[in-house]
């Protein structure tokens, strides 16, 4: 497949669309048409979820706000063509797909107000639970559910299937904290139950359903054996069906409906708003990891810890523990475990350090009575808790990732009164072994809920048979055990056919009653918690195709990675990038060429041209799954010999393109004064029309920079490479200084004596090349960077400093090694030895060594920092904080913070991805004003200048001001 004409400097970008269907054309006529998306690549990525389902929608419509949805309810009703409201999509029980048309909110419906000093949270269902807490932290407060997903997982989705976590258990979750609810029903109604006067018209305009309620509500209170089953089984936690605790909690219907929205997944009308109340944050925290000889006696401990009352108590089992050994946080001791061990890993919450100090002695007074096969001790640092409960976050990812390549990941979660955790286990653990699953168990013991994963290859229908019959003996045991079939991660389509099995066929009947009337016509996510079909479990199970990398393939499109990713709100993110290449790959095997060639057009833009290759994903996947190397790959496969062979020489003469871009910037300069920037919009804007896309650098962009080398005095300390981003558009400081001139600064304040070589110019790291699919242009300039380091160092001797981190990081972790598939190294085999042997240092981690030697003289009052994505990749996101607060009496970093979407060239080339990247970071920081901002590469501040509308500089002139 040809990738993008270049020609001169313009490219070209050749991207067809789906022919003008009938439905988009009616969508078109109430939607901007960039937010309806019929083509093939779109319906396919949308297709999937977080579970193993794939359902294929006709249309997706990106929502934005309430009248959105309305105007699609109406649709819906008006056409027949059932609607599905996703939020993330990490959903794990086929809930958010569906064959009609997908209302998509995580690209709108962004609203978070803070109440009562905090005491209360109003949220619209497209934020994340870190984004609610964030917003609540400033108050001490958070709101009680805490899915292991909340960095990934939204609000709406949070709403709708009930989510819970590890610490919200029974009484902490969206229906016990929830306040009030705005919701839209199916015949287009809103309502807001704050309001009396909603609340009245709620009474007075829906009679049927008000009517049906409180028939139902009385028909349950004067049954007392289901009455008193509902309030038994509400105790544990319990999310299959509906809420049927609402008709006992609640007299007014309003109230009772309103319940039954929370864990209704989407099926009985559409979450608009929510309130709820929060709970405190409890400052004072440790936690222990406790090893025992199994996994039963890991659960039968539980009861144990009970007395102490902790915040948390996790099981992780052998299998789930070995899967995350080698991560960041896990301590040692994992690795040295005997086989068949698992561990209780356990929080203990407290509102002052003597508080906890009496819990930690109580604990350990517990403990001492355990038989326990090893132990770490209490940890009440904050970083090694996070990293210890960051572990406990991924395991559903990381072990998933191990399985055998092309393989389907099944994750249920089932829950039972604590006193029966231990038979629970046991009999999952003897299922396991009689049906040959390498089966992992996982989950919050303190509630009795434990999550069970197994994979097979669901591309064989007797292997598909095969998980049936296992999963009919597993429905048996936790019904037997009076348990939930689903305890947090909602009904769908994964329980939907056991869910009258669980309750019984009187329960069932209500069921199905409310979902009649509140869904008349049967539009809202059909087949989703009432399906009669008793093989839906069974079908369309999404293919893992197999695409060829050894960790790309690791994937299981769990969606973690999908918030942190600049082009999230305009094209695809990491998760649909995968699933493009697995759908694609589906549609040629089973000969659909038509459509695989029309899919893999549109993925030209949309998945390969507007991917940043920041890496960000890789920072959050538990897998650190990068699909910068996919699309690299991508892009290389797409290249022609001819293309290949022009960068491999511009690669040998980057010298010259390196004149050559500080006089075109010059003149872009010069043209951007004469004409203003908005002429150049208006132009691109209309050549964009014709497919020709210009680089459009941003207007804050600086100018080329004059090299003042020291004079050579003796030895240098370190050799200073400033990069190729520094040389070419270094000049960035407020006060005029370039990069270069601040860090020769702050040096010789130091009395730090740097080198500068004279033969800089034309060395670079290689990221233009490799990031752009030229492999040999990247391995010309990747040797030709240790060739001069090499030379410069003294064979290594001394230290080497590089100005730009997305730099250093190319520098020390690309280099050396193999990207996608079979690819080889960049490195010749001599350069590799010589790669091994240097001294690559970042400049933050220069000045965090330098900083003691200089006097803080300016120390600034409000400082704004905003860290890269290759500060976060490379770990030093915390250390530039940590200099900024010595050098700053208060330090910003936003919440919202990932990548800028610069990315070398290609912010440039698509302006749409920056405004994607920023669009958060935009609104949070909204009227605030600082005394400096700062950021770490000068294609980053310029483009966050310009986005943003804060003058940003390099970090060295942080330094350089606060020591003057």
């Amino acid at each position: 497949m040809s990738g993008s004409r270049v020609f001169r400097g313009i490219s070209k970008r050749v991207v067809k669309v789906a022919p003008q269907d009938p439905l988009r054309q009616k969508l078109v006529r109430i939607y901007p048409s960039n937010r309806v998306l019929t083509s093939a690549l779109y319906r396919s990525v949308y297709s999937r979820d977080g579970s193993y389902f794939e359902y294929k929608p006709q249309a997706i419509v990106r929502l934005g706000q309430i009248e959105d949805a309305l105007a699609l309810i109406d649709f819906s009703r008006n056409e027949g063509i059932p609607i599905t409201f996703r939020a993330g999509g990490t959903s794990l029980s086929g809930q958010t797909v569906g064959e009609g048309i997908i209302g998509e909110l995580r690209t709108g419906f962004r609203g978070i107000s803070v109440h009562g000093g905090g005491d209360l949270v109003s949220f619209e269902p497209g934020v994340t639970v870190n984004q609610v807490n964030a917003k609540l932290s400033p108050f001490g407060r958070k709101i009680g559910p805490d899915p292991a997903s909340k960095s990934a997982a939204m609000m709406g989705g949070v709403l709708s299937n009930n989510s819970s976590g590890m610490q919200a258990g029974v009484i902490q979750n969206s229906y016990h904290t929830l306040v009030s609810l705005e919701f839209v029903l199916y015949n287009g109604h809103r309502y807001d139950t704050s309001k009396a006067a909603d609340r009245e018209r709620f009474g007075r305009d829906e009679p049927k359903i008000v009517n049906g309620l409180l028939r139902i509500r009385d028909a349950i209170r004067s049954d007392i054996e289901l009455r008193d089953r509902i309030k038994r089984k509400y105790r544990i936690k319990n999310v299959t069906g509906y809420s049927l605790n609402s008709f006992l909690d609640f007299d007014d219907p309003c109230d009772i409906f309103s319940h039954l929205l929370i864990g209704a997944e989407g099926t009985l009308g559409f979450i608009a708003k929510a309130t709820l109340s929060t709970l405190p944050i409890e400052p004072y925290r440790a936690s222990r990891l406790l090893f025992f000889a199994s996994d039963q006696d890991a659960a039968r401990a539980v009861g144990d810890l009970a007395v102490i009352n902790p915040a948390a108590v996790e099981l992780l089992d052998y299998a789930s523990l070995t899967s995350v050994v080698g991560r960041v946080g896990v301590p040692a001791v994992v690795e040295t475990i005997p086989t068949g061990s698992a561990a209780l890993l356990f929080d203990l919450a407290a509102s002052s350090s003597e508080a906890l100090e009496l819990l930690i002695e109580g604990a350990q007074r517990v403990v001492d009575e355990l038989a326990l096969v090893a132990d770490t001790p209490f940890s009440t640092s904050a970083k090694e808790r996070a990293q210890l409960w960051s572990v406990r976050d991924g395991i559903f990812a990381s072990v998933g990732g191990e399985r055998a390549p092309g393989t389907t990941v099944i994750l249920e979660d089932v829950a039972v009164e604590p006193i029966h955790l231990g038979e629970l286990v046991s009999s999952l653990n003897a299922l396991f072994d009689r049906y040959g699953y390498a089966g992992v168990i996982f989950g919050h013991a303190k509630a009795g809920n434990v999550h069970f994963l197994v994979c097979d290859d669901m591309s064989d229908q007797s292997r598909v048979l095969h998980f049936s019959t296992f999963m009919d003996e597993v429905i048996d045991l936790v019904v037997g055990l009076e348990g939930s079939l689903k305890a947090e991660h909602g009904t769908g389509r994964a329980v939907a056919p056991f869910v009258e099995k669980e309750w019984g066929s009187k329960a069932y009947g209500y069921l199905k009653e409310i979902k009649t009337l509140c869904d008349p016509y049967g539009l809202l996510n059909p087949g989703v918690i009432i399906n009669d079909n008793p093989n839906v479990h069974l079908e369309k199970i999404k293919a893992i195709k197999i695409i060829g990398d050894n960790t790309i393939d690791k994937c299981i499109e769990c969606g973690y990675c999908e918030h942190v990713c600049p082009t999230r709100y305009v094209t695809l993110t990491p998760r649909q990038r995968i699933v493009a290449h697995r759908s694609h790959l589906s549609l040629l095997a089973d000969e659909e060429i038509d459509e695989a060639e029309q899919m893999w057009r549109e993925y030209e833009y949309a998945g390969r041209d507007s991917c940043v290759a920041d890496g960000m994903c890789a920072t959050v996947c538990p897998m650190g799954i990068n699909t910068a190397d996919l699309v690299d790959h991508d892009r290389s496969m797409a290249k022609t010999k001819t293309s290949q062979f022009v960068a491999k020489l511009a690669a040998e003469r980057f010298s010259l393109i390196e004149t050559a871009t500080r006089g075109a910037l010059v003149v872009n300069k010069r043209i951007t004064k004469v004409v203003g920037n908005r002429s150049l919009e208006k132009l691109n804007t209309q050549l964009r029309k014709l497919d020709i896309v210009l680089p459009s650098p941003p207007v804050s962009l600086g100018t080329s920079i004059s090299i003042a080398r020291p004079t050579l005095r003796r030895r240098p300390d370190a050799i200073y490479f400033p990069s190729c981003v520094s040389r070419m558009f270094g000049q960035g400081n407020v006060d005029g200084a370039s990069v270069v001139d601040l860090v020769l600064r702050v040096a010789g304040r130091a009395g730090i004596y740097l080198e500068i070589p004279e033969d800089v110019q034309g060395v670079c790291c290689s990221q233009p090349w490799s990031h752009n699919g030229y492999e040999d242009g990247a391995s010309v300039s990747a040797n030709k960077a240790v060739d001069s380091f090499w030379r410069w160092t003294r064979s290594g001797e001394i230290p080497i400093i590089c100005d730009v981190t997305s730099c250093t990081h190319s520098l020390m972790q690309e280099l050396g090694r193999q990207s996608f598939g079979v690819r080889g190294d960049l490195l010749t085999s001599a350069n590799r030895g010589h790669h091994s042997d240097l001294q690559i240092r970042d400049l933050i981690v220069w000045i965090e060594d330098l900083l003691p030697r200089l006097a803080i003289t300016n120390r600034l009052d409000r400082v704004l920092i905003h860290p890269t994505c290759a500060l976060t990749r490379v770990g030093l996101s915390e250390t530039a904080v940590g200099i900024a607060q010595q050098l700053a009496n208060v330090v910003v970093v936003p919440e919202s913070a990932t990548c800028c979407g610069a990315g070398g060239n290609r912010g440039m080339l698509y302006p749409e991805v920056v405004k994607s990247a920023l669009r958060d970071e935009v609104m949070e920081l909204k009227g605030l004003v600082f005394d400096g901002a700062f950021s770490f590469a000068s294609t980053c501040e310029a483009t966050l200048s310009d986005e943003l509308g804060v003058s940003f500089e390099p970090f060295i002139s942080l330094v350089e001001r606060a020591t003057r």
